[in-house]
């Protein structure tokens, strides 16, 4: 009985502090469930409309880890982090290639359908600054990196264009 009573108390501390718990739970499957269809689209200039469709699940994150694993979304057929951005992409006579982030999965979730605080310009990052209207404002991202210098280009680029989210025009949030 103190034997048992011993090999369940030693059994039962490794297993909560050592993260063995949260790989024997990783261990078992589990099967991911859809939460929805989208549908991205942006309207610059006189290009055609540009759009892309896509569909969230939800799956079981088993990290083996002490953070603990958790159900979270993803784009359906991935095995992408929930966090990676994917962008649209167009192309300006003046600036050149344009990449607009599209919603992520983890953001219909949780009903932030766009999210317009960076966009790519070139290859290079730019932060919403203002917006008024169709037209957005950007500012060049400074990376603060030692001995690196900034990414070349215009410190301030004005980009007009037309965000569809599941066919209804969005806007930045705040």
């Amino acid at each position: 009985m103190c034997r048992t009573f011993l090999l369940l108390a030693i059994s039962s501390l490794l297993l909560t502090s050592c993260g063995v718990a949260e790989c024997i739970d990783g261990a078992i499957p589990r099967s991911t469930s859809a939460v929805g269809s989208h549908r991205a689209e942006i309207r610059y200039g006189e290009q055609a409309p540009f759009a892309i469709s896509f569909s969230c699940e939800r799956y079981y994150d088993a990290q083996c880890s002490e953070r603990g694993n958790s159900w979270r979304t993803r784009q359906s057929g991935t095995t992408d982090e929930p966090t990676m951005a994917s962008y649209l992409t167009v192309q300006d006579p003046d600036l050149g290639r344009i990449e607009i982030p599209r919603p992520r999965c983890i953001d219909t979730v949780n009903l932030h359908p766009a999210d317009f605080g960076f966009v790519q310009v070139n290859s290079v990052p730019y932060r919403l600054v203002s917006y008024q209207g169709t037209s957005f404002k950007y500012k060049r991202a400074a990376l603060n990196i030692p001995g690196r210098p900034d990414h070349p280009g215009p410190e301030v680029v004005e980009i007009s264009y037309r965000f569809y989210w599941n066919s209804k025009e969005t806007r930045p949030h705040g």
